[in-house]
């Protein structure tokens, strides 16, 4: 009962420390840029949403759970079974979206706003889908073994190197483009982060394997049963983000660009 607590009270401010920075990031790029380029900032960031909904095919979930699941029992067989799954099913999707996402935004940015500016700079955010890949293999599994305080660690470092990265390009001026790149770049340093420390993890029970043998044993397991489970979480998630977008996309379609991002703003407060 006592580590359950714990557990709960360091998810708590952990989710205080990451909502916290996210909004000082929105705060700082909205006083940093001018209101035209922060509401294309904010558009760009709602056709990565929209084409990202395609990458959830609830993978993440039908890993944490049945991992969890398995990790209890001590089935060491099954934990490897799930841990392929995920990064093979991560590494295909990422790949495939990122081509989708990088070819289609440009038109996508001309199609919706008239600007094909916004599309290519989402073009460029879909890199984060398989340069964060290790960082969520490695939040999956510390979520699914109830390592709270290597998780929240984790996703506060994280977040410090968003902060650094997007508030500091975009000081030196380099604008749009700089924060973009700042996003890119902390998702590659975070996934670099995620596999040092995964590197030094141990579990009780069972014993992983290093990321580059998981990968050399994709072609050795199957994975299929596992993809079923996680398609009803993912239909949920996928409605709530599009739900979530719509009022921003349509504002960038039929108002101006920067009342986008007055919006986009507006709302992270609440």
């Amino acid at each position: 009962m006592k580590k359950f607590i714990k557990d709960v009270c360091l998810l708590q401010f952990s989710a205080l420390g990451t909502t916290a920075a996210g909004l000082i990031t929105s705060f700082a790029i909205a006083k940093i840029l001018k209101p035209q380029d922060f509401g294309i900032y904010t558009l760009a960031f709602t056709i990565y949403s929209l084409i990202g909904t395609l990458s959830n095919w609830g993978v993440d979930s039908a890993t944490m759970l049945k991992f969890s699941e398995s990790y209890c029992q001590n089935d060491q067989e099954n934990c490897m079974s799930l841990l392929i799954f995920f990064l093979k099913m991560s590494m295909a999707i990422g790949i495939v979206v990122f081509a989708l996402g990088f070819c289609l935004s440009p038109y996508l940015g001309k199609y919706f706003y008239g600007n094909k500016e916004v599309g290519n700079l989402a073009g460029l955010l879909f890199l984060m889908f398989p340069l964060g890949i290790a960082y969520k293999f490695y939040v999956v599994i510390l979520q699914a073994t109830r390592k709270m305080a290597k998780l929240a660690l984790l996703e506060n470092l994280s977040w410090i190197l968003v902060l650094s990265l997007v508030i500091g390009l975009a000081l030196m001026g380099f604008g749009v483009k700089g924060a973009i790149y700042g996003w890119v770049i902390s998702t590659f340093l975070s996934s670099l982060l995620a596999l040092a420390m995964f590197r030094k993890f141990k579990l009780e029970t069972i014993s992983l394997p290093s990321f580059i043998e998981i990968v050399k044993m994709f072609s050795k397991t199957k994975t299929a049963k596992y993809f079923k489970f996680g398609i009803l979480v993912a239909l949920s998630e996928n409605m709530y983000i599009l739900f979530d977008i719509m009022p921003i996309i349509l504002l960038g379609i039929f108002a101006l660009t920067k009342d986008a991002g007055y919006y986009q703003f507006a709302y992270g407060i609440i």
